[in-house]
């Protein structure tokens, strides 16, 4: 219950984002889902911290030098990862 209160305001700017903004700019995220989907996924699952950590590893790889393609939110994060170090939290590939 918390965690869903706290995720409320998060969720809304990026609602908010999806509806306005995005809307005249256009699609231009690399991967899919999209970068802005990604966001509330991962912070549905994970929560604002966990999930915002992930979406800013994300949002800092979506550029014109990096990959594209199929970029899923993970279905858990890593054992190694620890609330107060959010750099730890590194996403595996799947093969």
């Amino acid at each position: 219950m918390l965690k869903a209160i706290l995720n409320l305001p998060f969720i809304l700017l990026i609602k908010i984002y999806q509806y306005t903004l995005s809307y005249f700019l256009g699609n231009r995220c690399r991967y899919l889902p999209t970068c802005s989907n990604y966001a509330l996924e991962a912070m549905q699952k994970f929560g604002f911290w966990a999930g915002g950590w992930l979406f800013l590893y994300r949002f800092f790889r979506c550029h014109p030098l990096s990959g594209h393609g199929y970029d899923p939110v993970p279905n858990e994060l890593p054992k190694s990862c620890i609330w107060y170090k959010p750099w730890t939290y590194k996403i595996k590939k799947n093969n």
